[in-house]
């Protein structure tokens, strides 16, 4: 039997349940990067890569709301500590209110710091849904490429050498 078979054999037993738990791990995880990444690469082999996209951004996008959650916590800190809301806090959430979507949909489909805006999110009190939404989008962008860069590429090699 074949790398690919035992893998696909695999994906078929547990497989999708077991990229969405690393991939909400690896999003939850603020201090210790886990790369999810890795996991839809090879998974983008056995199966299908929409599928893979669609399992590892709803997985990534749940467990995004620790850097949310984080935010909003902050925000509270800021405001016993100072008894009423800093003004920068007032600049930053207008300008979320602006461009939030676009800044969490960008951070989600790209390598950039996700963490960061996620933070902010929290702090300006971003809408909760549009979070999801935003965040969830950027990451099925993301995920479908390195999806498909798995399907083809490591496909690609296997076949040289199997």
């Amino acid at each position: 039997m074949d790398f690919v078979s035992i893998f696909t054999a695999l994906i078929n037993t547990y497989g999708l349940w077991a990229l969405f738990a690393i991939s909400l791990i690896a999003s939850a995880s603020i201090l210790f990067p886990v790369p999810s990444e890795v996991a839809v690469f090879l998974m983008g082999v056995a199966a299908n890569p929409i599928t893979i996209a669609l399992v590892a951004s709803t997985g990534s996008a749940i467990g995004e709301l620790t850097v949310y959650g984080l935010g909003i916590g902050s925000e509270k800190i800021l405001q016993k500590a100072r008894k009423k809301t800093p003004k920068w806090i007032g600049d930053l959430d207008s300008a979320f209110k602006k461009y939030g979507f676009g800044l969490l949909f960008l951070f989600a489909a790209t390598p950039l710091p996700f963490d960061a805006v996620g933070v902010v999110a929290g702090i300006t009190k971003y809408k909760v849904e549009r979070f999801l939404i935003a965040t969830w989008c950027g990451k099925m962008v993301k995920n479908i490429v390195i999806a498909y860069a798995g399907a083809m590429g490591l496909g690609f090699v296997l076949n040289i050498f199997y």
